[in-house]
């Protein structure tokens, strides 16, 4: 079985297929970075745990400075792999997108025994196969599909020791497959962040780039919504603030179903106004290791100092606030149209019905 080696980088890798399966399931130094359905490639990189910490996200900024690839078949590499692959306990972070996942990512970082993947691209991969299954356009079958999951799963679930928690934040673009995530391990959790649509679409309309990222994103959330059997008039007919509450309804519906005793809800707003009582709260019901002192010595340190993003970079709730109370003076009258829209969208839609509740904030 052919395994292609791409690049001089420092670290030892696997030269033979036989050996790259025999470690794969267990090491996280061989990160899973990509999966390719078409051309049939598992794309794996070569990382140390500094990697993880230091990643902004598992994309095209991973922080490796000359990377080396290990590439191999995918459908051989999960056949073989799949075989001794355990599922192992993690903690997810689903949300609406912009609503402070990666800041609540290096809160937890913050304790001792946490290790963060924010955002590994193949859990994208999966959130688009799920779209796809059952469907003409479809690459895959039932069955393929849950052995491509299972080895995805088993991949953003590895560990160096033994002792940590793995805490795995996904992209808003993978919310159709946060409840079959939750569900691999009987002991995970998942966070389930968000903000009231009056702030989501301040924060979603105040600069071209977020109106553009709305509109890239637009198609896959009306897209769950439509097979969720609500109706929704075509992209085309929508403008910028209508696609943001769009994609606020289509998340808030799969987050919304899937809270319950292993899966908590967070409004990022009562974690900025409370930060010591949240993350307390937040590590309670995730197990972590904690005491006041240490919470308190958190949310007093760099995270909520700086901006999440780019942690070199000075930012802070009170400049956030004043932000944002700029954006909302200046595009009220998108703001409140859209939520309008919003509101006649969920009161001709009984499955949705109920996500005006979570319109505004307190």
């Amino acid at each position: 079985t052919p395994l292609t080696i791409v690049g001089d980088g420092v670290m030892q890798v696997p030269d033979s297929f036989k050996k790259l399966v025999r470690v794969v399931a267990n090491d996280p130094s061989l990160l899973l970075y990509t999966v390719d359905l078409i051309p049939d490639k598992a794309n794996f990189l070569p990382v140390n745990e500094d990697t993880y910490r230091q990643s902004m996200f598992l994309d095209n900024r991973v922080a490796v400075k000359d990377p080396q690839w290990v590439v191999a078949p995918l459908w051989q590499t999960i056949e073989h792999v799949n075989k001794d692959l355990a599922a192992q306990q993690c903690t997810f972070i689903f949300h609406v997108g912009h609503c402070g996942s990666t800041i609540c990512t290096r809160l937890l970082e913050s304790f001792p025994n946490q290790l963060a993947l924010r955002e590994p691209l193949p859990l994208r991969a999966l959130a688009a196969a799920r779209r796809d299954l059952g469907q003409a356009g479809s690459y895959v079958d039932p069955g393929k599909y849950a052995e491509l999951r299972k080895f995805i799963y088993g991949m953003i679930s590895r560990r160096f020791t033994s002792t940590q928690n793995v805490v795995v934040k996904a992209t808003s673009d993978v919310c159709n497959v946060a409840g079959e995530l939750l569900d691999m391990h009987k002991d995970n959790r998942a966070l389930l962040m968000f903000l009231p649509l009056e702030n989501f679409l301040t924060v979603m309309l105040r600069n071209a780039a977020r109106r553009e990222e709305t509109a890239h994103f637009a198609a896959t959330r009306i897209r769950d919504l439509l097979e969720n059997d609500v109706e929704i008039s075509p992209l085309y007919k929508l403008n910028d603030a209508e696609r943001a509450a769009l994609s606020w309804l289509s998340n808030m519906f799969w987050l919304t179903g899937l809270a319950n005793q292993r899966a908590q809800l967070i409004d990022f707003e009562a974690l900025l106004q409370n930060p010591a009582t949240e993350l307390s709260s937040i590590c309670k019901f995730l197990d972590v290791q904690h005491d006041d002192g240490r919470v308190q010595s958190v949310v007093n340190g760099p995270v909520l100092s700086a901006y999440s993003k780019d942690p070199k970079s000075p930012y802070n709730p009170a400049s956030r606030q004043a932000e944002l109370a700029e954006a909302r003076r200046q595009f009220d009258t998108e703001i409140r149209a859209a939520m309008n829209w919003a509101a006649d969208i969920c009161s001709r839609n009984s499955r949705i019905e109920y996500l005006s509740e979570f319109f505004s904030g307190n």
